[in-house]
């Protein structure tokens, strides 16, 4: 009897002192690393190709992709940072209606750029298309940002319904080990 107690306590502080998970947003984003051996990789990759100026410059397109949305959802704040802490302005995107930037000063080594967006709550962002683009002189880059609408689970239990409901099934398993048992 004991050890069932045991688990019923274990059970109950699970419930209650589980955190939540923490939420990310662009202040806790990393900051962004060079990579040396991809990009002198693709450096000479792009050196063999055409032979663009150091000052060439670059567009980046985003587009916004919405899964599970009802109807229209209003614009996205996207922002563009670069490894080299090249500064650009924020724009708001949405679907049919994409952001761009034009990077000047793009070397033969290229550009690490990530786009960050602001995710609302009632959807889970995924923004690994447009993370660590690479940005080469005289190829413009595109990537897509997808948010999928988050589905609210219906509680029918609080949490103290739940351990009682947990209480009252370990009850009745309890019950039936002595009986059949």
């Amino acid at each position: 009897m004991a050890w069932q107690l045991h688990i019923l306590a274990r059970l109950m502080l699970l419930v209650f002192l589980l955190p939540a998970p923490p939420a990310q947003s662009r202040a806790d984003a990393p900051r962004l690393q060079s990579r040396p051996e991809q990009t002198a990789q693709l450096g000479a990759e792009a050196a063999t190709g055409v032979a663009a100026a150091a000052g060439d410059e670059v567009a980046v397109v985003v587009y916004k992709k919405w899964i599970g949305a009802a109807g229209d959802e209003p614009d996205v704040e996207v922002d563009l940072v670069c490894a080299d802490d090249a500064s650009f302005p924020p724009r708001f995107i949405n679907t049919g209606k994409p952001a761009a930037w034009t990077r000047g000063g793009v070397g033969a080594q290229g550009a690490y750029c990530t786009v960050f967006e602001t995710v609302r709550g009632s959807f889970i962002g995924d923004a690994s298309d447009c993370r660590d683009l690479l940005l080469l002189p005289g190829q413009d880059a595109e990537c897509t940002l997808v948010n999928t609408k988050r589905v609210k689970r219906i509680d029918m239990l609080n949490r103290y319904g739940l351990v009682m409901m947990i209480a009252v099934m370990m009850g009745a398993g309890l019950a039936a080990v002595r009986r059949y048992g």
